[in-house]
């Protein structure tokens, strides 16, 4: 709220006016009635003059916002629904008048803010276990160009019927629009290498630029799991051991996939990445 413009200060400053300008008046012209109605007059022009550049620089703004708010949540239906049905449960725990209802449905507000915080950033996270959706539609939305690295164990990912069909779907975006994929394998020693050389040469078979790297020749970073896409959005897995991974984080942010884009292609030039 800008505090220059709130009702209570236009109705001061027209007072404020009127009153000093009938002083002046009536001691230049000592009539008492000229006076006070030529404060009047004057007071009420600075009254208009305030209330337009309180409706232009003020309340202007704040309909602008809610129409372009409530624009963009009809154009996602589902948005839409949510934010009426948040509307409708807190008038409901508001006419409640009961703390205990008041206080859970805070607890219930608290991770909802939080997570609508991340969005609004741009960020957004995804859970290992919804992992088999949001991958393979990771690729299938591509446009030009995906730069990956994958640290993560074969028998959690690759292994795994959500792991399978993120390989189809990145055979599938090559062969259907040309998609660039790059993508080095981080493995943890010779058995491991052994269990992904199948996968390795099936990417190099569907015209994926393809290498792996032994994570004790990195400096620091070996287990980072990390896609660039496009240039525009960043993914990085959650690692957690031998246990696979916890969730996935993706942010919509050019700096950051470019970052991850250069650091892929310098393992690949710089680090000795070898083919089998």
């Amino acid at each position: 709220m800008n505090p220059f413009f709130t009702p209570l200060v236009v109705e001061c400053v027209a007072l404020a006016v009127a009153v000093v300008t009938s002083i002046v008046e009536y001691l230049s012209s000592k009539q008492l009635k000229d006076a006070v109605v030529y404060g009047f007059l004057v007071g009420g022009m600075t009254f208009c003059v305030c209330a337009l550049l309180q409706i232009r620089y003020f309340d202007l703004g704040r309909i602008e916002t809610a129409v372009g708010f409530s624009n963009t949540l009809r154009e996602s239906g589902e948005s839409f629904k949510t934010m009426q049905s948040l509307n409708q449960a807190a008038e409901k725990v508001k006419l409640s008048d009961n703390e205990v209802m008041q206080r859970n449905f805070e607890t219930f507000l608290t991770p909802l803010r939080l997570t609508l915080d991340e969005y609004g950033q741009g960020n957004f996270t995804v859970p290992s276990s919804e992992m088999a959706d949001y991958a393979p539609l990771l690729i299938k939305t591509a446009k030009a160009e995906v730069f990956a690295t994958s640290a993560v164990t074969p028998d959690k990912w690759w292994g795994t019927p959500m792991g399978r069909a993120y390989a189809l779907a990145n055979y599938d975006a090559v062969k259907a629009h040309n998609l660039k994929i790059t993508r080095v394998f981080l493995v943890k020693d010779d058995q491991e290498l052994k269990t992904l050389l199948p996968l390795i040469q099936a990417h190099l078979s569907h015209g994926i630029s393809a290498c792996y790297l032994y994570k004790r020749t990195l400096d620091q970073d070996a287990d980072r799991d990390l896609v660039s896409v496009d240039d525009k959005i960043a993914g990085e897995l959650v690692l957690r051991g031998n246990e696979g991974f916890q969730e996935a984080r993706f942010y919509f942010n050019e700096t950051k996939a470019r970052a991850f884009k250069q650091y892929i292609m310098r393992l690949q030039r710089d680090g000795g990445c070898r083919q089998p």
